[in-house]
This record gives structure tokens, C-alpha cells and sequence, in this order.
């Protein structure tokens, strides 16, 4: 599978939909269901065609993602950049509304599942996604401002600063303004790791792109 965009309409408009930061909020694994808990930090960031998982401070896994929204279930297929799965195409079954995704995936080399049901032995998961809201972006900005909830303490709302280029790196505080000095820091902290062999052409754009964004809100 290469790194493309969707063919045909609804393709192209499911492609358009899943655009942004989804939060994971259920998942079953081989029949066994994941606590919430284990989930409360876990996002899927998606640019264009590609991907990132995130949880808390870590990336998780990024790639590449290519769907059909012409088949009954929807297909997707994914190829991670990273892991122990770098490479091989990951099959999986989808379904989309505006606010919630829910897909269902088999292990790589196994057929693509026929529902989402991840019974126990199938060896598939399925990963219930809800949109997180783009509240605080300016329309051409490409610095990324969400509202979200504090790690350690439940009910106190943060804001979560990423750059659209570097959807695995983001800060957080109780304001853009803080957040955005957080993403800033890790940015030139770990950008030299994070982009080897990967974006590294861009990295002195996206700083003064945040530093931009201090800038503004400050």
C-alpha cells in the first residue's frame, strides 16, 4: 500500500471527516475489553493521509493510512512507520459518523475482519474513537489548540497545543499560552530524535510557526 488519499467521493469525504485529534474511548482486544482507564490518554491524530497514535507524552506508533468507503463494511488499511510492525499492512474494517469512529483490525497477514466483533481467539481489536473539537484554531493556523482534561486530576480542563506537522509532540496548560510554551520547549528539546529521518527539512519552520502562536496568544 502507498501513502495516498482515498479514490473516489466518499472515499475523499471520509478522508475529510477524520481529519484531526480522536480520542479513544473504548477497545476490545481478542474478546477481552480494554479498562477506560487504560485508554484516558490515548489520541489519534490524523494529517492528510497519515497517522499518529499518541498516549500522554508518547507516540505510539505513525504511518500511513489508506480507506474505501465503496465496500460494505468500509476498509481501511494502514502501514505503521515504526513498531514492530514497521511496513506491513495492518487490514481493517470501518465505520465513521461526525463525532465517532469505530474501527476493527486483524493482525498483519490475516484477513481483512468481516465485523467488529473481536471475538476471543480471533487475535482482532476494535478501537471506538470520539472526535476531539478544534476549539481554539485559528482557520489558516497550522498550530493546533484542543481543550482537554488534566492527567492527575479529573473535571480540570487544559488546553493541549500540537503542530500539525508534528502531530506526536504537543504541550499542555492551562492556557494556549502555556501549552504552547510546553510544545515549544519539546520541540527544540527532542525535535533533533523525533525528526531523524522524518520531517527534519521542516522543523525550523514549525518552531517560528509556534513561536508565532506565543506570539499571538500571549
Amino acid at each position: 500500500m502507498a501513502a495516498t488519499t482515498a479514490v473516489g467521493s466518499d472515499s475523499e469525504r471520509d478522508l475529510e471527516s477524520l481529519q484531526g485529534t480522536w480520542r479513544s474511548i473504548a477497545m476490545i482486544i481478542d474478546g477481552r475489553r480494554i479498562p477506560p482507564a487504560a485508554l484516558e490518554h490515548r489520541r489519534i491524530i490524523v494529517i492528510d493521509d497519515r497517522y499518529a497514535v499518541v498516549d500522554g507524552d508518547r507516540t505510539l506508533r505513525r504511518g500511513a493510512l489508506k480507506i474505501d468507503a465503496t465496500t460494505m463494511p468500509k476498509q481501511i488499511d494502514t502501514r505503521p512507520a515504526d513498531g514492530p510492525n514497521v511496513g506491513k499492512i495492518d487490514q481493517g474494517i470501518y465505520e465513521l459518523t461526525a463525532e465517532v469512529l469505530r474501527i476493527c483490525w486483524a493482525p498483519p497477514g490475516q484477513p481483512r475482519p468481516a465485523n467488529f466483533d473481536s471475538e476471543p481467539g480471533s487475535k482482532q481489536w476494535t478501537v471506538t474513537d470520539q472526535k476531539e473539537t478544534l476549539a481554539m484554531t485559528a482557520e489558516s493556523s497550522r498550530v493546533i489548540a484542543v481543550p482537554c482534561e488534566s492527567p492527575g486530576c479529573p473535571g480540570v480542563h487544559l488546553t493541549r497545543v500540537h503542530h500539525r506537522d508534528f502531530p506526536e509532540l504537543h504541550g499542555e496548560g492551562e492556557t494556549p499560552y502555556e501549552a504552547a510554551l510546553v510544545l515549544l520547549r519539546h520541540l527544540v528539546s527532542e525535535g533533533g530524535r523525533i525528526t531523524d529521518g522524518w520531517h527534519q527539512d521542516v522543523l525550523e519552520q514549525v518552531v517560528a510557526e509556534v513561536r508565532a502562536f506565543v506570539d499571538r496568544v500571549s
